[in-house]
């Protein structure tokens, strides 16, 4: 068994590897629009956040209330249901030693839990800088304290970072104020929570923008006969009677990272939710066109989006 804090690093790396598909970005982007294009913001979706890490000492108590704002705001949403990021260690750990790559560890470890998104925070720098300020003629050179961080949304349907930026909210300091710290002394406590009240509303912001813009999506955990167990529960807010698609796997890509990447295939199957527990329900498959003779091979693992 793979320690807690392992875990943790590892699905960190896992993320920050992500960042390698830009080899094969522009293109999948491209492929998958159109599909991408069909959303049910009506849905409920689940996202996990992560633990926000620390690059720069000190700041780990600032990184704490930053994340800890961010899951109060996520948790308000008539639209998002949050899902305990411990959940997502646990799934990870289950999985077998076979599959090496630990970004696709963290992405089957998402799709057996349901989700949408994994927001990965992290927070770099805490400095003053100093920037010309007013009309030319009448420039000054005034110093500002500005607290940097990093924002990556994966997206766990397609296993594609699905967001990313770079922020630093920052407030106008004095020459005495700028000129402590930069002898040593911390910045006040003052200072510090305007400034990362700052970043609160400019990162929240742009989380809510950025998983609003992402598709809904669930997966077949298991197939009994004509039977499929999903990932949608109650929670999703599809009452019991109701139709979702399962597709079956496209186009096979290879990331720069390695990784294989199945793009979203034709329609394969619908779904008729007959049960539905908190997290999970029971559905009954059906052919997608009515006139096919065979029936669908539906199977783990495959994902699901609403009609």
């Amino acid at each position: 068994m793979i320690a807690r804090p392992h875990i943790y690093r590892l699905l960190l790396g896992a993320l920050l590897a992500c960042l390698a598909l830009t080899a094969v970005g522009c293109g999948l982007t491209a492929k998958m629009t159109e599909f991408m294009d069909s959303q049910d913001t009506s849905l409920r979706k689940r996202v996990c956040l992560a633990n926000f890490t620390s690059g720069f000492k000190g700041l780990e108590p600032q990184t704490m209330a930053w994340r800890k704002a961010m899951e109060n705001t996520l948790s308000a949403q008539g639209n998002l249901v949050l899902v305990a990021f411990d959940k997502l260690a646990q799934e990870m750990e289950k999985l077998p030693p076979t599959v090496r790559s630990q970004e696709e560890r963290a992405i089957q470890a998402g799709r057996v839990l349901g989700l949408t998104s994994v927001v990965l925070g992290q927070m770099t720098d805490l400095s003053v800088r100093r920037q010309l300020t007013g009309i030319y003629g009448f420039r000054g050179n005034d110093p500002f304290l500005g607290l940097e961080v990093e924002l990556r949304i994966l997206d766990v349907a397609s296993g594609t970072v699905a967001g990313q930026k770079n922020f630093r909210p920052q407030i106008k300091l004095n020459d005495v104020e700028a000129e402590a710290i930069r002898m040593g002394e911390k910045p006040k406590d003052k200072q510090v929570h305007q400034v990362l009240g700052e970043l609160v509303k400019e990162t929240n912001q742009w989380v809510l923008g950025a998983i609003n813009s992402q598709a809904w999506a669930a997966y077949v955990l298991e197939v009994k006969g004509d039977m499929a167990r999903i990932t949608v529960g109650r929670d999703t807010g599809l009452p019991v009677g109701s139709y979702v698609t399962v597709y079956g796997r496209g186009e096979k890509i290879r990331t720069g990272a390695g990784t294989i990447l199945f793009l979203p295939g034709p329609p394969l199957a619908k779904l008729r939710i007959t049960d539905l527990k908190p997290r999970m329900g029971w559905a009954k498959i059906m052919p997608y066109d009515e006139k096919s003779k065979e029936p669908p091979k539906v199977e783990p693992g495959l994902l699901v989006r609403s009609n």
